[in-house]
């Protein structure tokens, strides 16, 4: 798991989500993520994930990306909405 402020969107891995069982909504309107390199990555879709962080349980929606070098990132918007989650990471 990878956690950067920098990112706007959480991320899985589309292996991840397969692995786990996670059904991929398929969404049209989703904007191109552009990596810090300037890639554009590839969307699949979004996941909602039930996370548990210590006693505390969150549901979330992560974008599904397609050959990501890391598995699992959780970005910006993690943090700005689940902000006493993020000081338990």
């Amino acid at each position: 798991m990878l956690v950067d402020s920098g990112a706007s969107n959480s991320i899985i891995s589309d292996k991840l989500s397969c692995s786990l069982g996670l059904k991929i909504n398929h969404l049209t309107n989703i904007n191109p993520l552009v990596a810090a390199t300037g890639q554009r990555l590839c969307n699949l879709g979004k996941v909602t994930i039930n996370l548990y962080i210590k006693d505390l349980k969150v549901i979330h929606s992560f974008v599904v990306q397609k050959d990501l070098f890391f598995i699992f990132l959780i970005g910006a918007d993690f943090l700005r909405k689940k902000q006493r989650c993020a000081r338990l990471l």
